[in-house]
């Protein structure tokens, strides 16, 4: 072969490979490339798949948002209402508003009404008061008329005294059968002066024997008499012959010494010395005067006791 045909060949031998070796570079980099475009394609293909996802959540909150703000809609739509009728209520014919005014009136017609009570009441116990000062002074006065009255009587009574035990006659004459009681039976001498006698009471039986009430003459005879009496009483009560002479006394006078007899022989019992004296019992050793405990209380203490309880708090209540 030629040396000319061996260059050719050589050359063309050399184009091959340079052919060649440019397909293969570009091959690879056409394989780079495509790699490369891959690659990027997968990227892309990843920053899309995060878009759609990123999109799908902001999506699915929008449509949260969305219901949420439905939601608060229909609640404020609702409120709405609700304002509505709570106005219809208040403002509407017989709501609030016009059973408050209905309220305020009847208080005020109740607050004039209480003012005019308690003017009332303030005169109610002006009033009262004028009556309980006047029936305080009528109970004096009558206290003090019932005293003079007392004292009246029993000086009325000054010179009687009664006498039991006398035995009774149908065709008796009391003065007589007493002057020979106190010349016979008490011994007197003396000459007894009495002024009038006559049984009291309603005889029950024939065997029984009414009191004699006597006045005499003279006070003194009658103290002698009744001195006389209890001396011999006290020595032997035989000799009395079941007669008893006493103090004739009103009788309110006479209750209440039966009561102070009772308590007399109470204190007996206990060996407690006391003397009856008047309307009154005395302590032998201390000379001082026995008080009930328990008495008839006073128009001024009841009165006094009301205030402190009913009419006190009644007034403290008025005036606050």
């Amino acid at each position: 072969m030629s040396e000319k045909q061996n260059t050719r060949k050589r050359e063309r031998e050399i184009e091959t490979e340079t052919f060649n070796s440019k397909q293969t570079t570009g091959i690879k980099m056409a394989d780079t490339n495509m790699t490369e475009t891959e690659s990027s394609l997968e990227q892309n293909l990843g920053e899309y798949s995060e878009d759609q996802t990123f999109n799908n959540i902001l999506l699915s909150g929008i449509v949260g948002i969305q219901q949420t703000l439905n939601s608060l809609i229909i609640k404020f739509e609702n409120q709405n209402e609700e304002i509505h009728g709570i106005k219809n209520d208040i403002y509407a014919k017989d709501g609030i508003e016009d059973r408050l005014q209905a309220v305020a009136t009847e208080t005020e017609d109740q607050t004039t009404m209480i003012a005019e009570v308690r003017n009332q009441n303030t005169k109610l116990t002006t009033e009262l008061n004028l009556m309980k000062s006047y029936v305080v002074h009528l109970e004096t006065r009558l206290d003090c008329q019932q005293s003079q009255i007392a004292n009246l009587v029993e000086r009325s009574m000054r010179e009687n005294a009664i006498v039991i035990g006398v035995h009774e006659r149908n065709d008796e004459n009391v003065i007589a059968e007493l002057k020979l009681i106190f010349k016979n039976v008490l011994k007197i001498t003396e000459n007894i002066k009495i002024d009038r006698a006559h049984r009291i009471g309603t005889q029950t039986n024939k065997n029984s024997t009414r009191p004699i009430v006597v006045k005499f003459h003279d006070y003194n005879d009658r103290e002698h008499v009744i001195n006389t009496a209890r001396t011999i009483g006290k020595q032997n009560k035989e000799l009395l012959n079941g007669i008893y002479n006493s103090t004739q006394f009103p009788d309110d006078m006479r209750e209440n010494r039966k009561r102070l007899v009772q308590k007399q022989k109470e204190y007996k019992e206990v060996d407690v010395g006391t003397k009856i004296k008047g309307n009154s019992l005395f302590f032998i050793k201390s000379g001082s005067k026995y008080v009930e405990k328990v008495s008839t209380p006073k128009a001024l203490a009841i009165f006094d006791a009301s205030n402190k309880s009913k009419f006190g708090t009644f007034e403290q209540t008025s005036s606050s």
